[in-house]
């Protein structure tokens, strides 16, 4: 079956094989395990946010719970399931390796995140900025031979470039689905303020 069959499926072809797992549990055993992951995925981003933090970590690590749990990505993506839960302890991740000089390992957590969905692509800016480049040239030509290799050998996944306008004009989840949009387009909408926030 072509991975691309589905009009609904908008991510790129190499996070079909990180889902694969998923497929030989039962609908209902999947659902529960990829909650669990994103539980996981939430409570560890907390951790790694507020461990620098030592003089004040208790007060700073209660404030930053009751932001994550007031947050869009909770309240609209985690009951879905969304990919974009289990992005927040990479991009925390890559922005403390960043601030510890850790540019490549940094970059190379943001590439490989880029594999599973793109969201974090505007944290890129930041090694670039800095001119980091060889960090994250030397990161990114790898994820983009393993994103080519995969285009090129599962079904239907060359159909992945017609896919890239549609993520760039907030896919489906527009006007009255854009409270599921955790996207800059669907936060665009949600605000009426697309000529701001949409490309």
């Amino acid at each position: 079956i072509p991975i691309y069959a589905r009009s609904g499926f908008l991510y790129p072809p190499t996070a079909a094989v990180a889902f694969l797992p998923f497929t030989y549990l039962t609908p209902v055993g999947a659902g529960r395990t990829w909650l669990s992951v994103e539980m996981v995925a939430l409570v560890l981003a907390c951790v790694l946010a507020v461990r620098p933090t030592r003089p004040l970590r208790r007060i700073v690590a209660i404030l930053f719970v009751v932001l994550v749990l007031r947050s869009d990505v909770f309240s609209y993506g985690f009951y879905l399931g969304n990919v974009s839960v289990l992005l927040a302890p990479v991009a925390v991740g890559a922005l403390l390796c960043f601030e510890r000089g850790r540019w490549r390992l940094g970059c190379a957590l943001l590439v490989g995140s880029l594999l599973l969905k793109p969201l974090l692509v505007p944290l890129l800016l930041l090694p670039l900025l800095r001119g980091r480049w060889r960090d994250l040239l030397a990161t990114g030509l790898p994820g983009l031979v393993v994103l080519g290799a995969a285009i090129l050998a599962l079904p239907g996944a060359g159909h992945f470039w017609g896919v890239v306008p549609r993520l760039l004009g907030g896919s489906n989840l527009i006007h009255q689905l854009s409270y599921l949009n955790l996207s800059l387009s669907g936060l665009g909408d949600r605000l009426h303020a697309t000529a701001l926030f949409m490309p």
